[in-house]
This record gives C-alpha cells, sequence and structure tokens, in this order.
C-alpha cells in the first residue's frame, strides 16, 4: 500500500497527490472535494475567451455590478449583499468586521470558521454533535445549551460538512428567532444548499449573515466567487475592512451568466438525489461499514471494524482514487470519511474499490 504521509485540512489537494504519485492530475479520480459532478456550465469556457481582454483594467473596487444583480435575483437591496473572493474569503473578514468574541462553533465542521477565528485570537466555544444522534442538531437542545453560555454569535453550516444533514426551514427559523431575541448574530453557510431541497433562510432578520458560494453547485473552485446576504449595517462592516478589488474580472463576467441558470441547477439536484440513492444502495450492505443520511451531493461514513482511514485512503491512492479523510474535524477520529458524487462510471470505479477493501477487512 501507498504510506499516506499527508493529511490535509481539506479535499481537493488532486495538484499535490498527481506530483506524489507521478501522475498527470486527469488520471486521478478525486472524490475529496463536494463539487457538481457535471463540472462547469458549457458557457464557462467562452464566457472566459470572451471576456478574456478585459484582464487588461482593473475590476470594480467591490463588485458593484454583480451585486446589483444579485439583488435584483434576491429581490433585496445591494447594500444587503457583499461578494467575495469564494465564501471562505468572507468567512475570514466577519471576525473583524463585526467583532466578533466567544463565538459558538457547532461541530463537526467546515474548519475555516475556527481558523478565522484563530487569526484575531479569538477564542470560541464548541458544540459537539453526538455520533448516536447522526449528527444532526436538535435546535430545542442547543437552544437550552446556549441558554448557559455568555457568547455573541453562533457558526451554522447548512447543509452541515462533512455529514450533509439538513435543518428544516423551519428549524433554522425557529434558531434566528431565538438569537434575534438575545442580539446575537447568526452565521449560516449555506454553501451546499443548492445540491438540496430546501430554500434555506429567506427570512428577515437585523443579525443574520447567510453566507453563499457559487463554487460548489456551479463548479468553479479555481475561479472563486461568493456571496453573503445580510442587514444592510452589517454588510457595510463586512465590506468597510474588505481589500479593494478582491474579485477578479473574469468570475465577476461569469457570475452575472451563472445566476440565471436555474435550470443547471434544477437538473444537478435531480442527478445527486439518484446518484446518491445509487451509491447507497451499492453500499449499504457491505459489513463494517455505516453510512450516514445525507440530503447533499456527499456521503459521510464510519468503519466500523478494525480498519482505518490512513488505510482505506493509501488502498485508494493504489488505484488513483482520492477521499476525504475526516479525521481532522473536531470531534471525529481515524474512522470516519466522506465522498462526493461523480458521473456513473466514476462512481462505480469508488464503490467496486471500496467493496474490495471491506470485502477483505
Amino acid at each position: 500500500m501507498i504510506n499516506v504521509s499527508m493529511h490535509f485540512e481539506h479535499g481537493g489537494n488532486i495538484f499535490v497527490y498527481s506530483k506524489k504519485l507521478g501522475l498527470d492530475e486527469s488520471e486521478i479520480l478525486d472524490f475529496s472535494v463536494n463539487l457538481n459532478p457535471f463540472g462547469f456550465p458549457e458557457y464557462v469556457e467562452k464566457e472566459i475567451l470572451k471576456n478574456i481582454k478585459k484582464i487588461y483594467h482593473y475590476p470594480e473596487i467591490y463588485s458593484e455590478s454583480l451585486k446589483e444583480r444579485i439583488a435584483d435575483f434576491l429581490n433585496c437591496d445591494a447594500d444587503n449583499i457583499v461578494i467575495g473572493n469564494g465564501s471562505t474569503h468572507l468567512i475570514y473578514l466577519l471576525p473583524k468586521a463585526l467583532n466578533l468574541t466567544k463565538p459558538v462553533i457547532i461541530n463537526p465542521t467546515f474548519s475555516e470558521y475556527r481558523k478565522a477565528l484563530k487569526k484575531y485570537q479569538i477564542k470560541h466555544i464548541n458544540y459537539n454533535l453526538k455520533e448516536e444522534d447522526n449528527f444532526k442538531l436538535d435546535v430545542g437542545k442547543f437552544i437550552r445549551f446556549l441558554e448557559k453560555k455568555d457568547y455573541c454569535s453562533v457558526f451554522l453550516c447548512n447543509p452541515s460538512n462533512p455529514v450533509g444533514v439538513v435543518l428544516e426551514d423551519e428549524e433554522v427559523s425557529e434558531l434566528a428567532r431565538y438569537l434575534n431575541k438575545k442580539k446575537k448574530i447568526f452565521i449560516i453557510d449555506e454553501a451546499f444548499i443548492d445540491f438540496t431541497d430546501k430554500k434555506g433562510f429567506i427570512g428577515k432578520s437585523k443579525n443574520v449573515v447567510v453566507l453563499k458560494s457559487l463554487t460548489k453547485i456551479f463548479g468553479i473552485p479555481g475561479l472563486r466567487l461568493g456571496y453573503l446576504k445580510s442587514y444592510r449595517n452589517i454588510a457595510k462592516k463586512v465590506e468597510s475592512v474588505m481589500e479593494p478589488w478582491s474579485v477578479n474580472i473574469l468570475s465577476l463576467s461569469i457570475g452575472e451568466r451563472l445566476l440565471k441558470d436555474l435550470n443547471f441547477i434544477e437538473k444537478t439536484k435531480k442527478f445527486v438525489e439518484k446518484e446518491r440513492q445509487f451509491i447507497v444502495k451499492e453500499l449499504a450492505h457491505l459489513k463494517g461499514l455505516k453510512i450516514f443520511d445525507s440530503e447533499t451531493n456527499y456521503l459521510f461514513f464510519k468503519i466500523l471494524n478494525d480498519s482505518t482511514v490512513d488505510k482505506l485512503e493509501s488502498f485508494l491512492l493504489e488505484r488513483k482514487i482520492l477521499i476525504r479523510n475526516c479525521s481532522n474535524y473536531v470531534g471525529l477520529n481515524n474512522k470516519f470519511f466522506r465522498i462526493g458524487f461523480k458521473q456513473r462510471e466514476e462512481n462505480l470505479k469508488l464503490i467496486k474499490a471500496l467493496k474490495i477493501f471491506f470485502n477483505k477487512n
């Protein structure tokens, strides 16, 4: 087996692995990322070529035109929107902009919330979900926890990452109403919401910050594009700490086109639902493997036998397949891993490899 000596904070390190394995990146099946199985829409390449000469010019300082288009799309004011170089860029602006002190982070979750706080030496409170609850947040129980704590804000990843659990819209609204009453900031990361049948948070609240990513649903992680929607006072504070020209001119040009492509999103949702059911059916009977419920474009697993994710990762690397080792998530260990979805032919290669591994171990 290939010795796994590289443990990364995130998936998607295909260039590093291709160099390590002496392969071209096109030879590797990367299931460590949660991107659109269709890749990016065909017109993205044409839009880049059409706008390529614009790179001679500076982009708009704060992405004003795209901000207007998103505001029209969401039926809100442009003052409620901030455009970022990916939603992670915005996450790193929030602690400074909103003067966050002692936020609550619901684990396991996206590690960049914790790292963004650490950058400003901000301590946080962990709320660790339990495996026996399938890592699903019980809003009532969580509110009772908050009643006993001194905190300023709450980070919620919905759908959760890496598990794929989605709270019902009313559950999110219930938590938003409570935090609004307590005058606490509620940061909701909806990076994967477009892969589900949920609408996400659509209410109006002075304390809610909703983070959105165009990277995942439109398959453009290399371009980086995300935005947040919030009360104009909060949005203004975030934009005030943002460096000018944060988003490149090609991303801005493509962003306007992507927002109109609801057909691509609906097509993706149907495919993801079908493929998720297929993968679960194929793997459900494997001994030594637990599959957690998911409503997204990825699945979360636990190894129940004596093996570890490191061993599985090495086994799959020999077959030029990457998965997401989840042992570095807070609250998890070396028994957990996650996979994104690809096209059926590629998914079958992963399924075959997993069957061989778990039938041997």
